[in-house]
């Protein structure tokens, strides 16, 4: 189904949810979608591939800093911990987390 089709069908069941969770769509595809749903809706959308890897991988790495009495300071050098993602958007939604979540 292309990208266009997705974005008008679920624009206009849009109004009777209070959120949207994007799922099983291949990616680039799924990165525009996510991208326009975005900004052209006025509920949050959530693409589990996206926001998962990062919430999760956020408490881990908060996890481990608290298991070995460190502060996010404390590190060498800059969080790198999802290596192996293509999209560096979920990268930037861990460092966003992160420097959130530690002030």
């Amino acid at each position: 189904m292309p990208a266009d089709e997705i974005v008008r069908t679920v624009k206009n069941i849009a109004p009777v949810f209070g959120g949207i969770n994007i799922e099983d769509i291949e990616t680039p595809k799924v990165l525009e979608i996510v991208d326009r749903l975005t900004e052209e809706l006025d509920i949050p959308v959530f693409h589990d591939d996206q926001h998962g890897t990062a919430i999760v991988t956020l408490a881990a790495l908060l996890n481990a800093l608290r298991f070995t009495k460190r502060k996010p300071e404390d590190r060498l050098g800059p969080f790198n911990i999802v290596p192996d993602v293509t999209d560096p958007r979920i990268q930037e939604a861990v460092n966003k987390a992160v420097r959130s979540a530690t002030g």
